[in-house]
C-alpha cells in the first residue's frame, strides 16, 4: 500500500518513502538514479550530486514486519524538518513527536515536501551560508609572463562533493590593487578586473562576471560537468592589448584531479587546480612594466548553518614572474 489517511505505516513503506533502495543514510547509493526523492540520500551519503554527508544517528530501514513506532516517525520527520530549514522551506510541525501508543497524523503534504528536499538540494537559504577569502597571493613587480596555481583540495572525494552538494563554491578574482599609470599596467588592471572579472565554480554551474566573453568557454554542469584529470580552458583571452602590447595574452585552465586516486560515490575528483598565465610581449621593460601587487584572490562560499562544512584547503603558488 501507499502512505494515505487511514492506512497503517508498515515498515516496506516507510523504507520506501525515505530510503528507497539504501540500506541506510550513512552507506552509499549505488548511483544517482537511486538516490531520487529518497530523504536518507539527501542528508547523508547519497551519490554524485545527492548527499550532503551528514551521517550522525542515520536512518537506518524498519525491519520487515517490524512496527513503525513512534521513534522512528519522529526521527525522520525531525530529519524532514532539518532539512527544509537548510533550504529555507516552511519546516512541518504536524505529526512530528507523536508519542507513544498515539496514532500518526496524517500528513498530506509529505511527499511534495520529500520532492522539494530532493529537487532543491543543491540551493541552500543564502541565510545559511557564508562567504570569506580562502587565500591570496600577489607577485612582485613583472614585465613579460607571470604564472600562478591554485590548488583547492578536500581530504577525500566525497569531502568534496559534500562542500558543492550543501551550496559550496569557489571564486577566484585578480585584483591589482598596486596599479600606476604606466600604459602596460592599466591594460592589466581593466584585463583582470573588467575582461576576466570573477570565476565562480559550483555542484551545477560554473560561471564568469567579465566583459571578455568571446575569450570564455565555459564547460557545462559545474563541478559534475567535468571529467577528471582533464584540463579545460576557461579563459583564453589574445586580443585584448593594443600597440606594442597587442600580443598580450591571459589563460585560465582548470582541472578536477584524484591525485592518484580514483573517483568514488559519483566525485569528480578531490583537487580542484586552477592555473592563471599571463604574457606580455613589450619590448622596453626599463619604463613600463607591471607593478607590484598583482593579487590572486581566492574566496570560499560555505554552508554555516543546520549542515556547516569546514571547507577546502586552499593554496596559491607564485611560480614566477619576470
Amino acid at each position: 500500500m501507499t502512505y494515505a489517511q487511514g492506512g497503517n505505516v508498515s515498515a516496506t513503506e516507510f523504507n520506501t518513502l525515505f530510503l528507497g533502495s539504501g540500506s541506510s543514510q550513512a552507506v552509499a547509493y549505488p548511483s544517482l538514479a537511486a538516490t531520487a526523492k529518497k530523504l536518507a540520500a539527501v542528508l547523508g551519503v547519497g551519490y554524485g550530486s545527492c548527499g550532503w554527508g551528514s551521517v550522525a544517528s542515520p536512518l537506518v530501514p524498519v525491519p520487515t514486519n517490524n512496527p513503525v513506532d513512534d521513534v522512528h516517525w519522529n526521527t525522520v520527520i525531525g530529519k524532514l524538518a532539518s532539512a527544509r530549514s537548510f533550504l529555507g522551506h516552511s519546516v512541518p510541525a504536524n505529526p512530528a513527536n507523536v508519542a507513544e501508543g498515539s496514532t500518526i497524523a496524517y500528513l498530506s503534504t509529505l511527499q511534495g515536501m520529500l520532492d522539494a528536499v530532493y529537487d532543491q538540494r543543491l540551493a541552500p537559504a543564502a541565510g545559511n551560508m557564508s562567504t570569506a577569502l580562502g587565500n591570496a597571493a600577489a607577485s612582485g613587480q613583472w614585465a613579460t609572463s607571470r604564472d600562478t596555481t591554485i590548488n583547492v583540495s578536500f581530504a577525500t572525494e566525497d569531502e568534496a562533493r559534500y562542500f558543492f552538494n550543501r551550496g559550496g563554491k569557489i571564486h577566484l578574482s585578480i585584483s591589482h590593487g598596486g596599479a600606476t599609470g604606466l600604459p602596460q599596467d592599466q591594460s592589466w588592471l581593466n584585463e583582470v578586473v573588467n575582461g576576466f572579472g570573477t570565476l565562480s565554480i559550483g555542484a551545477d554551474s560554473i560561471a564568469m562576471t567579465g566583459n571578455r566573453t568571446g575569450a570564455m568557454s565555459v564547460p557545462a554542469g559545474g563541478y559534475y560537468g567535468l571529467t577528471p584529470e582533464t584540463t579545460y580552458t576557461l579563459f583564453n583571452d589574445t586580443t585584448f592589448g593594443a600597440g606594442v602590447y597587442s600580443g598580450a595574452t591571459m589563460l585560465v585552465t582548470l582541472v578536477a584531479s584524484t591525485v592518484g586516486g580514483s573517483v568514488s560515490n559519483g566525485s569528480k575528483g578531490r583537487l580542484i587546480q586552477i592555473r592563471t598565465y599571463m604574457t606580455d610581449p613589450h619590448t622596453n621593460p626599463y619604463t613600463d612594466y607591471v607593478s607590484n601587487g598583482m593579487s590572486n584572490n581566492v574566496y570560499i562560499t560555505k554552508a554555516a548553518a543546520v549542515f556547516p562544512h569546514a571547507g577546502p584547503n586552499v593554496a596559491i603558488q607564485v611560480n614566477s614572474w619576470s
